[in-house]
């Protein structure tokens, strides 16, 4: 499944029916272990975007400056 290509109403749908699988059944303990390792997941998957978008504007800006100068 594409993520990027479903509507953002869709998308909380998911995470919520998400939500209630992984939750159900869970003691405290077991909530706040996934929670934190979805939040971890979350935090570095930000860190490969943002990196890449980095790296895509270092490109633009090589491409550019060629063309230019």
């Amino acid at each position: 499944m594409d993520l990027a290509k479903v509507s953002p109403f869709k998308l909380v749908i998911i995470g919520m029916l998400l939500t209630f699988v992984i939750s159900d059944d869970k003691d405290i303990d077991e909530l706040n272990v996934y929670g934190n390792f979805i939040v971890a997941v979350g935090s570095l998957l930000l860190t490969v975007a943002a990196h890449k978008e980095l790296i895509k504007t270092r490109d633009e800006e090589k491409t550019k400056n060629i063309v230019i100068g």
